[in-house]
């Protein structure tokens, strides 16, 4: 758990980026609309925001985050992606969780990191498919 509380404009902006993970991985799954749901079920910004705000976050919320994020960035990935994917969530997982606000600013940089170069990859293959014809 936080040792102190995190400053108002500090969980608003947390909120935020925790939000844009699950915008960006509904983007990359238009069809989706199961995935959908379950994110906006188990990752419920407004929750997750308030957990920030009371100290109410354990290791057993963070291992299911980790978890789940990183569950569904391994079926969107490349299968090349695969290896570096587990090797960020395991890394993830083993993280020092003292300090929660640093942690999480971790957390959303990785996983931000992650749709990035997922992202990229699917760029890549648009761009090789269109060339061929």
């Amino acid at each position: 758990m936080c040792e102190s509380p995190l400053h108002e404009k500090d969980v608003i902006y947390i909120g935020v980026l925790y939000e844009e993970i699950k915008d960006r991985i509904k983007q990359l799954t238009p069809r989706r609309k199961d995935l959908h749901s379950k994110l906006d079920t188990q990752m419920d910004t407004e929750i997750f925001k308030n957990m920030l705000r009371f100290n109410a976050i354990d290791d057993n919320d963070t291992c299911c985050m980790i978890n789940l994020v990183f569950e569904i960035l391994l079926g969107l990935c490349a299968p090349s992606q695969d290896t570096s994917l587990r090797s960020e969530r395991d890394r993830m997982l083993c993280c020092d969780k003292t300090n929660m606000g640093v942690f999480i600013a971790e957390f959303l940089k990785t996983v931000h990191g992650e749709l990035d170069e997922i992202y990229k990859m699917v760029e890549m293959f648009h761009k090789k498919s269109t060339k061929r014809y």
